[in-house]
């Protein structure tokens, strides 16, 4: 009797108990997924202001892919960095190239838009720790500096024109922020070599881009 008891009075905890751990794992997964699909959806959001609805009209699929182990280095990333393929309808449409160029304060990021053809489409600077007021210019919320790289390739601006002006360049300076516009235009530049790399190789050998050098 005694033993019948106990196994009821155990039932009468385990059951409960197993229920609320199936319901605490339906929640944590359906939860994660959310969180997840949030996330992606966050991410596309922020890597299509780089590329205008010209170039696409609705049915948009942003795939990612490793930059190879070559190139990180003038990119100024880490391994396990991704640039993305932007695809209209399943067809590539532009490219989305990361970089990290070394400024006054710290590290600038920036992400560059690049069309089929070489182009670059736009270029944001999506974090750093310039000087306000004057390194901060590179911010397209506080001038136009950065808007200069719009419509820039490597067919029409050569090696040499990749700096300032007072260098020698093609791009405009304001003062007390030449290390920070050297930086940024430094790796404007490396994203167009990039880019050149693979466009050279065809859309078909993008996945395999780990081999190009």
């Amino acid at each position: 009797m005694t033993s019948k008891a106990s196994l009821r009075r155990i039932m009468f905890i385990s059951v409960p108990a197993i229920l609320l751990m199936l319901v605490l794992g339906f929640v944590h997964s359906s939860t994660k997924k959310i969180i997840s699909s949030n996330i992606l959806s966050s991410k596309k959001e922020k890597l299509l202001k780089l590329v205008p609805k010209s170039y696409h009209d609705g049915d948009v699929f942003i795939e990612s892919l490793s930059v190879p182990e070559t190139h990180l280095k003038s990119l100024g990333l880490n391994n396990g960095s991704d640039y993305h393929v932007v695809k209209n309808y399943g067809i590539p449409v532009a490219l989305i190239i990361p970089a990290v160029g070394e400024g006054y304060s710290g590290d600038i990021k920036i992400l560059v838009s690049v069309n089929m053809e070489g182009n670059i489409i736009d270029v944001r600077v999506t974090s750093h720790q310039e000087t306000p007021g004057l390194g901060d210019k590179i911010e397209i919320t506080e001038s136009h500096w950065i808007s200069q790289f719009s419509g820039r390739s490597l067919s029409n601006t050569t090696d040499v024109e990749w700096g300032l002006a007072p260098d020698g360049g093609a791009f405009d300076s304001f003062t007390g922020a030449t290390i920070t516009l050297r930086a940024v235009i430094r790796q404007v530049f490396a994203t167009l070599n990039f880019s050149d790399a693979i466009l050279n190789k065809g859309y078909d050998s993008l996945k395999k881009v780990e081999g190009i050098n």
